[in-house]
């Protein structure tokens, strides 16, 4: 059993060498290659700009109002604002045709 005094040892010496590989993992930016916290690998500026890239593109999708995986129309779910969905989304009763297989394909626009 370890006395008090190795025991603090100890433990200073697992926050100093968490310390160090917390030095070693941060992350740089995958498009700018900024340092940016954690592992999220994008910085702020960059990550804002794929947000707003991904946006424009699901208003695309949904101003041509077609699903992408299965061709069906897309329609708009009312729970949360800017949810769209395929209309062959989820189960026989909530599928505009139960005939044709279900789809999963669902996008917010904002």
């Amino acid at each position: 059993m370890l006395d008090l005094s190795s025991r603090m040892m100890h433990s200073q010496e697992v926050v100093r060498e968490t310390k160090q590989q917390g030095d070693k993992k941060m992350a740089a930016c995958k498009d700018c290659g900024k340092r940016c916290k954690g592992y999220i690998g994008y910085c702020k500026t960059c990550e804002s700009k794929r947000t707003l890239n991904r946006t424009e593109q699901a208003i695309k999708i949904v101003n041509a109002d077609c699903c992408p995986q299965c061709g069906s129309k897309i329609k708009r779910n009312l729970a949360l604002n800017g949810w769209y969905q395929c209309e062959q989304f989820g189960t026989g009763g909530f599928r505009k045709d139960i005939n044709k297989p279900a789809c999963s394909w669902q996008i917010f626009t904002v």
